[in-house]
This record gives C-alpha cells, structure tokens and sequence, in this order.
C-alpha cells in the first residue's frame, strides 16, 4: 500500500493491512517520518514491522517493550566500523568511496 509519504495515510495503511485475518506482519519503510508515526499503531495491534533498510535507529530503538519493530539489515552505526575493521585487517591503506549526493546519501 502506498503511503505516498504522508505519515497519517501510513497510519491508516496499517490498520487496513491489520483488519485482514491473514496478516501476519508488515514489511515496511522507506519513509522514517511515516514508520514514525506509524509506531504506536504496530504496538498497539501488536503487529510486527520488518524494516528493510539499515538507516533510521530510532525505528529500532523506539522505547516500546515488547519491541514490534525488526530490522533486516545492519545498522548504519556498525557498517563503517566494520568495514574499517576488515581494511585493517587485510592492510589496506587506499580507499576509493562512491557516494551519492541525495536525501538518502548526502555528505
């Protein structure tokens, strides 16, 4: 479902997907403003989310116990500290980095 990037139509997507017996969980994001708001939804129909980006920490780490909300790749706090770790590791001294110049990337 389409949420277009407007957290209170994302708000109302959960609660359409949740009606459906069938549903198990939602996989979600793209928009952190939108899964935001979203949240106390999931939480309170206690339906999981699986997010599917590593950005957005406060997705995670929302203060909800249980916790609804899963990642499904690293976290973006850890990525450059392992990276770094395997170019010493292996001696590299030179690194080459190409970055995109967006929302999702700026520098």
């Amino acid at each position: 479902m389409d949420h277009r990037g407007n957290p209170a139509r994302g708000e109302d997507n959960i609660r359409t997907l949740a009606s459906d017996t069938g549903c198990l969980a939602v996989i979600g994001g793209v928009h952190t403003p939108v899964v935001l708001a979203e949240l106390s939804v999931l939480h309170d129909l206690k339906l999981p989310m699986l997010i599917q980006w590593a950005a957005g920490t406060p997705l995670i780490d929302n203060g909800y116990k249980p916790n609804y909300v899963f990642r499904l790749f690293v976290r973006d706090e850890l990525a450059g500290h392992f990276m770094v770790g395997e170019l010493r590791a292996r001696s590299i001294e030179r690194v080459g980095l190409l970055l995109e110049r967006t929302g999702g990337g700026a520098l």
